[in-house]
């Protein structure tokens, strides 16, 4: 996850919408008139305060805050929450100061440069930082609280529920996650208790807070002149579209498009969940799948049950030798980081050694919890930290340090994220010179994409025979189907998911949902797009959506929708550059490509390098045509990727008899 929390809380999460000329802020306090006459003294005076005044001043409190908000990520206590807090509302101040002064006093539309122009239009929204300073206090220290609360959340083992949680008690990563990705060693009991008390510890503890924090965003858009705070979350996505587009109905349009092939999938590990478990668990071949058994704390990735669901269980998997690879090996946290940093490196792309490269380790003194403070984190050191994998701009003067904040495994899965990750640096260090508003994804989507993009490509059975992970690489049409559903199973699975956290919310915000109904509404959501119901009963006293970080950390999801429909896009267009793609050619399908390899893989990169440095400098629709030939978002390349997976399912699904779809049955859950 790229670290953008920053960029909500101050305002950099801007649309790029018509200028405004508000004369007074959202405190009713008079703003001060630019002193130019005319259209060409007001462009010279406007570039003059960009370049000089507002690009030195809020890099460097972008510089504070950043350092002050990674102290409390990495060391979860009141001082540097606090310290935190502080330094966002210095930030906020500035921007708003700014915005009363400067960017609404302009009339963008008299200027010349369209640069100036662009960077002016996508301040006009101020976000957040719109809200009076008492209100925006009190939003800043709700998330914060929520965030903490979520970081510091334990549960007593299964098998001692009246532990002493401060010196027994199990946190999200990496013990919870590990009894549930591990479903085939763990009862079903056991796997129920550690998803309904990770709720329990999360969401449920400020389910009142997340409703004032509800009407905050809402006073927040209202404060930038928008009806409610879904339309400032899509602002991003939007204001680079024409003005009769319907963003909200082209991700619909997207999802119809993916809807078969996931309900197919669904239906054949569904019959396969059920081979496994048994008559035991009140289970139907038509109902939703119970959100436990998943092997996923979300049920977002379900790759981590695909021993359970394996077509040909005993046609290896390539992917299940990694993990033992890595451990025969003896590979290190920082191995599998040099690993990642080496790809990039092959491909013509920047060295990243610098965000992962610690002295640090991780026992608990004052001089580690320093040394943390100023380096990466790459390991969990032993007190509380915020675990969830994130890549950070320090702002530094110098555009010299990044930073990955990761509790790392030595496993195949994390290996995968550690790739994600650097994407995000590699994005940061290619953009590093463009000015403070471009320096950012085309859209949010585009950062997320471009580790995932990288996946694709490392988990390749030849990619990771190339780098001794795998002895051979596989060659039937059972190991490419097994290798398939696992790749569904962990990205296919995970675009409703994707798609329905922020539905919720834009719900939330635009009053469709209300806040008395917000735990049914979000089980009947998840069952409509996900087919997935609670595996105990539920009720208007739980908030099940705050058990996920990004709804603790004020953080919008649809940027991992829209990346991975876009890695699918960006990995088909590398392959084809690097020739180890080629369209009809049955011996190079595009799921066997590894772009990396052969004497064309520099073009791939070059290609990506380009995309990379534009930044947000244009609308994102051009970059994604730069890229992929086309202006649209589609879904064509991932359904290209699973046609074989996607033929065989027809197949099986049809002499097997196994339904598809699912009725509903999530009210039977839901407590009156």
């Amino acid at each position: 996850m790229r670290f953008f929390t920053l960029l909500l809380a101050c305002g950099l999460l801007f649309g790029l919408g018509q200028a405004l000329s508000v004369p007074k802020d959202a405190a009713g306090q008079s703003k001060q008139n630019i002193d130019c006459s005319t259209p060409m003294e007001c462009e010279a005076l406007a570039a003059d305060w960009l370049n000089n005044v507002y690009e030195v001043e809020m890099r460097a409190k972008f510089e504070t805050y950043t350092q002050k908000d990674w102290e409390y990520n990495t060391n979860i206590n009141d001082d540097t929450s606090q310290g935190s807090l502080d330094a966002s509302e210095e930030v906020s101040k500035y921007e708003k100061e700014s915005w009363n002064q400067y960017v609404t006093q302009f009339n963008t539309s008299t200027f010349s440069d369209p640069v100036l122009k662009r960077r002016l239009d996508m301040m006009a929204v101020l976000g957040t930082p719109a809200l009076p300073e008492d209100r925006l206090q009190m939003f800043n220290k709700i998330v914060s609280d929520m965030q903490g609360a979520y970081g510091s959340g334990k549960i007593c083992p299964y098998g001692n529920q009246s532990c002493d949680l401060a010196t027994e008690g199990l946190t999200l990563e990496p013990s919870l996650e590990a009894i549930l990705t591990d479903v085939e060693n763990h009862s079903w009991d056991e796997l129920v208790y550690v998803w309904k008390s990770w709720r329990d510890v999360s969401g449920k503890k400020y389910r009142d807070q997340y409703k004032e924090y509800i009407g905050l965003n809402n006073e927040a858009a209202e404060a930038n002149d928008l009806p409610d705070a879904s339309v400032l979350w899509l602002q991003a996505y939007t204001n680079d579209l024409g003005p009769d587009a319907d963003f909200k109905a082209d991700i619909e349009a997207i999802w119809q498009q993916m809807k078969p092939l996931y309900e197919k999938v669904h239906a054949y590990i569904r019959y396969k969940y059920m081979e496994f478990w048994g008559n035991d668990y009140n289970m139907a071949a038509d109902e939703p799948i119970p959100a436990h058994i998943s092997g996923n704390m979300w049920t977002q990735h379900w790759q981590n049950t695909y021993k359970v669901a394996a077509p040909f269980p005993d046609v290896p998997n390539p992917l299940d030798e990694v993990d033992q690879a890595l451990q025969d090996q003896n590979y290190s946290v920082r191995d599998i980081f040099e690993l990642s940093n080496s790809f990039y490196i092959s491909l013509g792309l920047e060295d990243m050694t610098m965000c992962f490269d610690t002295p640090c380790v991780t026992e608990n003194t004052a001089e580690n919890a320093e040394c943390v403070a100023n380096n990466p984190m790459i390991e969990k050191p032993d007190w509380d930290v915020v675990c969830h994998a994130s890549a950070w701009d320090m702002y530094h003067t110098g555009r010299d340090d990044y930073r990955i904040k990761m509790c790392t495994e030595v496993n195949f899965d994390d290996l995968v994220t550690v790739h994600h990750e650097m994407g995000h640096i590699e994005y940061f260090i290619q953009y590093k010179d463009l000015p403070l508003q471009f320096r950012d994804g085309a859209n949010p989507g585009f950062h997320e994409a471009i580790g995932d993009t990288m996946a694709l490509s490392v988990q390749t059975p030849i990619h990771l025979k190339s780098i001794g992970l795998l002895d051979e690489i596989p060659n039937s049409f059972e190991a490419d189907i097994n290798y398939l559903l696992k790749s569904a199973m962990e990205r296919l699975m995970f675009l409703p998911f994707a798609y329905t956290i922020d539905q919720y919310r834009w719900a939330l915000f635009d009053g469709s949902i209300q806040p008395e109904e917000m735990n049914y509404k979000w089980w009947e959501l998840r069952e409509k797009y996900q087919g997935i119901n609670p595996p105990v009963m539920r009720s208007e006293e739980d908030f099940d959506a705050g058990a996920k970080y990004h709804v603790a950390a004020d953080v919008p999801y649809t940027r991992y929708f829209v990346a991975h429909i876009l890695e699918y896009s960006f990995y088909k267009e590398m392959c084809l550059q690097s020739g180890n793609y080629v369209a009809g050619d049955p011996t190079k399908p595009l799921f066997k490509c590894d772009f990396s390899a052969g004497s064309q893989s520099q073009l791939a990169g070059a290609k990506l390098k380009s995309m990379l440095q534009a930044g947000s400098s244009q609308p994102w629709p051009a970059t994604l045509k730069a890229m992929t030939g086309s202006d649209k978002l589609d879904a064509s390349a991932i359904l290209e990727y699973f046609k074989p997976l996607s033929d065989w399912l027809d197949d099986e699904i049809t002499d097997k008899n196994i339904p598809v779809g699912w009725k509903s049955t999530f009210q039977r859950f839901m407590a009156k």
